[in-house]
């Protein structure tokens, strides 16, 4: 039996994770993952699968309606009931009583998931981006992703030794066919009074390109959805293309442990300053 999971292991070994890892002995094996369960090591997420193998520095993470056993290769076995997370040290970790077990950010009077999500169907403009998530961070059960859209009832969840940025939007610009121009162009078109976090850094991200169509360029490259964009990167249209510039108003951390819906983090805003969220939508075009 542990010689078919160590060759799953040099099959699935965890896609995105480290490089080195399918070259060391797994500490142990995932078994019977049932609904939501996540494996994570660093920023790298992935959904679980029946006998993928678990490193040291893997975690597993359960919400609402999740289970899972992990299997050490000793024969301990350590059950994961839902809304829970496990560090896996080392395949001796459950042998020495040192598998603990935690509530994933300690919220299980209200459950992950449980407020109602506009992200799943809903027609609320989004107001913010997710940035650099690090670790465990869930979206309305959802991993986050890096630039991921989010709206005003949106609930995010951060697990233990997890982070996340939310940056809110402060306004939008279509750039439409035939155009040509510097994001710090574009951005004269936004409406007076737009903040910028970037403290008149070039090198920083001051907005991020959605809907590309057609035939669209980012200096030498084509635009890709969610790709960030600093002051000094040209964008160029080709004959019937359009883009939509969004730029940023502030930037919020969501630190470990935490649960808080994105509309809660409107007045921790750099200074106050906040454009079109309290009308309930995304900034207009400028």
């Amino acid at each position: 039996m542990k010689k078919r999971y160590l060759t799953t292991s040099l099959v699935a070994c965890l896609v995105g994770y480290a490089a080195g890892a399918s070259a060391m002995d797994p500490a142990a094996v995932l078994r019977q993952p049932q609904g939501k369960v996540f494996i994570s090591q660093g920023s790298a997420m992935a959904t679980a699968q029946e006998g993928m193998p678990l490193y040291a520095g893997n975690r597993v993470i359960t919400v609402s309606g999740g289970r899972a056993e992990v299997a050490y290769a000793d024969g301990c076995v350590v059950a994961l009931p839902e809304n829970s997370l496990l560090a896996v040290k080392g395949s001796n970790q459950c042998r020495l009583g040192q598998a603990q077990v935690r509530a994933t950010g300690g919220f299980q009077s209200t459950r992950i998931g449980q407020a109602p999500s506009s992200s799943s169907g809903g027609t609320e403009s989004p107001i913010a981006d997710l940035k650099r998530p690090r670790g465990s961070v869930l979206v309305n059960e959802t991993l986050a992703q890096n630039n991921m859209d989010a709206r005003r009832d949106d609930q995010i969840v951060t697990g233990e030794d997890s982070k996340v940025g939310v940056v809110f939007r402060s306004c939008e610009v279509t750039v439409g066919p035939g155009e040509q121009a510097t994001v710090d162009q574009l951005r004269e078109r936004c409406k007076a009074g737009v903040f910028l976090a970037s403290s008149g850094d070039p090198n920083a991200e001051i907005a991020v390109i959605k809907q590309p169509q057609g035939v669209v360029m980012v200096d030498q490259g084509p635009a890709r959805n969610d790709m960030g964009l600093r002051g000094g990167n040209r964008i160029i249209t080709g004959s019937g293309s359009a883009v939509t510039v969004i730029f940023k108003a502030c930037e919020v951390v969501v630190d470990e442990k935490d649960k808080v819906k994105v509309g809660d983090l409107i007045t921790k805003c750099k200074g106050g300053l906040w454009a079109d969220a309290g009308a309930g939508g995304a900034g207009g075009a400028g």
